[in-house]
């Protein structure tokens, strides 16, 4: 067994490695051995063996392909571009602003993102994407329009565009397109949190809906298998349209004072509802309940912190990006992958 004993243990194994590589030990997009080999073989932790790789990895020296161990990279490539086409990312407490944070921690070091704030028209959905492709973008990450596409034009112009590089939706996909999406479960969350709700013996909840088709069919399909296990009748007043303008949500839940002893609505709305929860003249928690969507900060900083379905960002953003990544590596053949996860339900003080 070769044993490294002096100080600085990680840098000596990189820098043999390094020489190993140089020297042709290892040759380009071969396999090193195991991080548990590497350690018996050196005498040193698995950890100090991470940390030669990641230094590595850092150099361009190496890859790391998930679940298959560590490759060679003999001649490092040029660094390739990854288009993020999503709404609002540079306004903080937002889900996508979250996202997009995990996006970058999962890039591999030889990658760098552009970014663009898109549109819901489609038109200029379509010069955006024109845009990065012919900046060279190896890869796409996006937030699709909330809408789908109203005319044929633009349909077949989003096909054609996604046809020439490889592309990987979050949130929601387009119908009609055949593409990896990765998203949450809204369904699953709205299940818990009706439960809850139903366990703390609440039976009239008001839901602001999302703004997103996705999400407010995964919305309803829970709610009514809700009424439906419970015995409940539906009133469609309860549910109410998204709305650009928070003062239009407020009217409508205003008219339904008296009426509703818990709301769930997403966190961006429920922090501007403290004056019709205040005219409700209801105790929190016990007889009047909130839920929030999505647990951004300002579910945690609201008075009391907001009880919250939590958008799945950190496995979103991860698989997402690792995703895009082994298509532009080689994995054009791939089956098509659609994950939906399912939210944590976090229970706070409302």
């Amino acid at each position: 067994m070769k044993r490294i004993v002096t100080m600085g243990k990680a840098r000596q194994l990189y820098e043999i490695l390094k020489e190993d590589i140089s020297e042709g030990k290892y040759e380009d997009n071969s396999k090193l051995p195991s991080i548990r080999a590497l350690a018996d073989e050196y005498g040193m932790s698995k950890n100090t063996v991470n940390t030669a790789i990641a230094m590595l990895v850092s150099e361009g020296i190496a890859t790391v392909r998930e679940g298959n161990g560590t490759y060679v990279i003999r001649t490092p490539r040029k660094s390739r571009m990854i288009g993020v086409m999503m709404f609002d990312f540079c306004v903080g407490m937002r889900i996508e602003t979250m996202i997009l944070e995990h996006i970058q921690k999962a890039l591999p070091v030889d990658y760098y993102l552009s970014l663009v704030n898109h549109s819901e028209r489609y038109d200029i959905f379509c010069d955006s994407l024109e845009h990065l492709i012919d900046a060279g973008a190896a890869g796409l990450l996006i937030v699709p329009p909330k809408d789908n596409p109203k005319f044929i034009g633009d349909m077949q112009r989003v096909q054609a565009l996604l046809s020439q590089v490889p592309t990987v939706f979050i949130n929601r996909s387009i119908p009609g397109i055949e593409m990896d999406t990765y998203s949450m479960d809204l369904k699953k969350g709205m299940e818990k949190a009706l439960e809850y709700l139903h366990a703390t013996g609440k039976r009239k909840t008001a839901i602001v809906l999302h703004d997103s088709a996705k999400f407010v069919k995964e919305e309803l399909d829970a709610y009514e298998e809700y009424l439906e296990q419970n015995g409940l009748s539906r009133d469609d007043r309860f549910l109410i349209e998204w709305s650009d303008d928070i003062r239009e949500i407020r009217i409508k839940l205003h008219a339904l004072l008296g009426e509703f002893d818990s709301i769930i609505a997403p966190d961006n709305v429920m922090v501007h509802l403290g004056e019709v929860i205040a005219e409700s003249h209801l105790k929190i928690p016990s007889e009047l309940s909130l839920v929030a969507i999505n647990d951004t900060l300002l579910s945690k900083i609201h008075n009391p912190p907001l009880t919250s379905i939590s958008f799945p960002v950190e496995r979103i953003g991860k698989n997402a990006t690792q995703q895009l990544i082994r298509r532009i590596e080689g994995g054009e053949n791939l089956p098509v992958t659609v994950r939906n996860y399912s939210p944590e339900f976090i229970i706070r003080k409302t």
